[in-house]
This record gives C-alpha cells, sequence and structure tokens, in this order.
C-alpha cells in the first residue's frame, strides 16, 4: 500500500495542532474542545485516503504510531472507509479490533511468546486505591475480581505499599498471575520517564512524603487534593518495572489510572519509553492504559464492562474493550443504572447515589463523548 507523503506545509499543519493540543491540556477548554479537534485530526493525517487503499477484507487493525502520534487516541478519529459515505469512528471500521504496539519488532516478540491455554484458575492480581481517595474502585475491583475468586490477591488501600508490592510472597504472586489490575493514580513524569509510576500507599499511614530533603523534585506528583508523593519511594515507577517485574504467564495490565499511555512528546525513537512498554518488556502480552486524567467514575464501569465481555469475546483483550467503547457510547442513564441494579447486584442506596450523580453532571447519554471512553486502548496483542 502506498500514500503519498505528507509535505511540508501537512507537517508544519499537524506540529501546529500538536502543540495546540497540548498546550491546552489540564485546561476546560481542552476538554470542551477534544472532540473537535479529534476531528481536525483525521482530516490532517488524510486518514479517509489512507482507509481506501486498505482492502475491504481486511478486518483487523494494529496502529503503530509515528513519533507523538503516540500521544493521540487514533481509534476515536472519525473516518469512513470504501467510499461509504458515512463517517464512523475508526474502531467502529474494524470488526476484528484495533489495537497498538509501539515498533514491529516488539509485534514479532509479542506474536512469538507462548502462553499455556487458560486456565480454569487464571490468578488475578489488584492494587486497590492506595491514596483512598477513588470513590468507585471498590465497586470496580470486586466485581472484576469476582470470576477469578478465591484465586485472587488484592492489595487495598493503606496495605497497598511499596514494601508489600515488593515482597517475595507478592513478587512471586505477580509472576504466576495471568492478569494484573491498577486501580490507583498514575503519574507521567514528561522530564524524567523512568520515575513516571503508579502510585502506591505511604508505608507509615497518614504520611504522604517521604525524604522531603530531596533536591529531585522529578520524583514528586501532586494529587488534586493536594498531597504530594514521591514517586521512588510510594509509587511503583516504570524503572522498577523494567528492572523488577517478571511477568511470564501475564495475559493483561489494566491500568485503570490517569495517564498510563504518556510518553515524552520529544522522542523520536522508534521505540518509546513508557509504562505499557515496561509492561510488555516484563512479560505480558497486552496492556489497557490511558492518554490522559480520566473521569474515576466513568473509568470504573468502563473496566467492568471490559472484564465482563471478555469471556464473550473469547477473551481477545481487543475485541472485549471495543465492545465496552461500543457500549459505553450508546448507553442512557436509564439503561446505565438498570445494568448497574439487575446485572452487577448492586445495592441501592449506591444505585441511587449513581442516579443524583448522573443527572447532576451527565447528559441523557452520559459517556457518549470521547473524553470518557476513548483516552483507553490495548498496547498489544
Amino acid at each position: 500500500m502506498q500514500v503519498e507523503e505528507f509535505t511540508p506545509s501537512e507537517w508544519q499543519t499537524l506540529d501546529a495542532w500538536k502543540q495546540e493540543y497540548l498546550q491546552d491540556y489540564r485546561q476546560p477548554s481542552w476538554t470542551e474542545n477534544l472532540a473537535g479537534r479529534l476531528q481536525k485530526l483525521g482530516e490532517i493525517l488524510r486518514l479517509d485516503d489512507i482507509l481506501d487503499k486498505i482492502p475491504p477484507q481486511c478486518q483487523t487493525l494494529i496502529l503503530i504510531p509515528h513519533r507523538f502520534l503516540h500521544l493521540f487516541p487514533l481509534h476515536a478519529l472519525e473516518a469512513k472507509r470504501n467510499n461509504d459515505n458515512s463517517k464512523q469512528y475508526l474502531l467502529d471500521l474494524f470488526p476484528e479490533g484495533v489495537s497498538y504496539v509501539p515498533s514491529c519488532l516488539l509485534l514479532q516478540q509479542l506474536k512469538q511468546r507462548q502462553r499455556p491455554a487458560a486456565s480454569a484458575i487464571s490468578p488475578w492480581f489488584g492494587i486497590q486505591n492506595p491514596t483512598q481517595d477513588l470513590h468507585y474502585t471498590q465497586v470496580e475491583v470486586e466485581q472484576i475480581k469476582q470470576p477469578f475468586d478465591p484465586n485472587t490477591l488484592i492489595l487495598k488501600g493503606q496495605q497497598a505499599t511499596k514494601a508489600k508490592l515488593f515482597h517475595p510472597e507478592t513478587l512471586a504472586k505477580l509472576a504466576q498471575s495471568e492478569y494484573l489490575h491498577f486501580s490507583c493514580h498514575g503519574s507521567f513524569n514528561a522530564k524524567n520517564p523512568l520515575y513516571s509510576a503508579l502510585i502506591l500507599a505511604p508505608e507509615i499511614a497518614g504520611e504522604t512524603l517521604l525524604n522531603p530533603e530531596t533536591n529531585n523534585k522529578d520524583r514528586f506528583v501532586m494529587l488534586r487534593d493536594g498531597r504530594r508523593f514521591d514517586t521512588v519511594t510510594q509509587g511503583l515507577t516504570l524503572r522498577e518495572i523494567f528492572a523488577i517485574l517478571e511477568l511470564p504467564f501475564c495475559r493483561l495490565v489494566g491500568l485503570s489510572a490517569c495517564e498510563t499511555s504518556l510518553i515524552d512528546a520529544s522522542q523520536i525513537l522508534d521505540e518509546y519509553i513508557g509504562l505499557p512498554m515496561a509492561f510488555l518488556y516484563a512479560g505480558s502480552l497486552s496492556v489497557i492504559s490511558s492518554l490522559w486524567c480520566v473521569d474515576d467514575f466513568a473509568t470504573a464501569f468502563l473496566m467492568i464492562r471490559f472484564y465482563q465481555n471478555l469471556p464473550k469475546e473469547n477473551n481477545s483483550n481487543v475485541l472485549a474493550l471495543q465492545a465496552a467503547q461500543d457500549w459505553f457510547r450508546k448507553v442512557s442513564r436509564d439503561d446505565f443504572l438498570t445494568w448497574l441494579r439487575d446485572d452487577l447486584k448492586l445495592d441501592e442506596d449506591f444505585v441511587v447515589n449513581c442516579k443524583v450523580r448522573l443527572r447532576r453532571s451527565y447528559p441523557k447519554h452520559p459517556f457518549n463523548q470521547p473524553l470518557y471512553w476513548a483516552p483507553f486502548a490495548i498496547i498489544g496483542l
């Protein structure tokens, strides 16, 4: 397949789009303009022209983004294919799934990795709300772990410390697990990517800053409530995932956290450095991760729906996420509440609280906008 190269003018347009997107990030205007910006990105990339060159019998798409395009949800770009006049999201145009890999070399390595057939045990490991400020992680983790019981290990709240995670018994459990799920805060460090981390609990209850005399400010991350965490002493850093974790049986690492797919926008190497890459290097076949600061309410239930879909989609991570995102985009407030009550069997008080939140903060189709479903994608197989 041959596609005309970008002209210098088109590269300038793309770079200007990127700069505006990144400069606006974390501002209210970024959220308001997200859908329109993604539509514009599809036009800049000439996505329709590229798709017209893909044979119609091709039902699977694996994306290996070029340079800073790793930062954006290409699966959520609007496009049409094979002279179809109706615009859809890119992930709708490939029924067998849209996924990402960092490079062709890593894709080849992933395909060569051998995994035993999915066992009836399927050990499952989870980190649940180490900072104790995420209100929906309990229901998320409790729902997700049910099919794996009793073969689960969960580090909850204050138990989810670095010392506990790196205890030999915990590392042995990690090495045996087929699924890892982190429901916590994530932090990407653009100045020093190796300090990017999944935030864990402090070793001493109530203590949120260790080694305050350190001169290395790159180590620290501030949460929305103002608490500061030292990622070296209170986080699972990217460096440690590369150096310590071994995941020979792992099929999926779920990162239900903010910014876990981000990379340094200035990187121009063939393979980027980021949390998904580290977990793939450690042995996992795939990682589900996020491209921006996510809504904790929406994220919890998107993850639950994703795990519900796994057995229905023959344990295909890509198809299970795609089905969850499709449902999420279309579900109404009333149907969502019915799902909570009748399918998840959540207690009535919790459902009522969700109903109040939905009516106060979300439209009739609460999660229709890319803001809620598009940050997540499968990296790997």
